[in-house]
């Protein structure tokens, strides 16, 4: 394993039950806040 930018877990309440990763922004920050658009577009079906 890599310690590196790129990935978030996805949540419920404090339940890690999945993960989403993405590769190729220039800089892993950049990936991580499309992922985050991600999963704030479907957090109200994480209940």
């Amino acid at each position: 394993m890599i310690a590196a930018q790129g990935a978030l877990p996805i949540k419920i309440g404090e339940d890690t039950v999945g993960a989403s990763g993405a590769s190729g922004a220039p800089g892993g920050e950049k990936d991580e806040a499309c992922i985050q658009t991600g999963i704030d577009k479907i957090k109200d079906q994480l209940n």
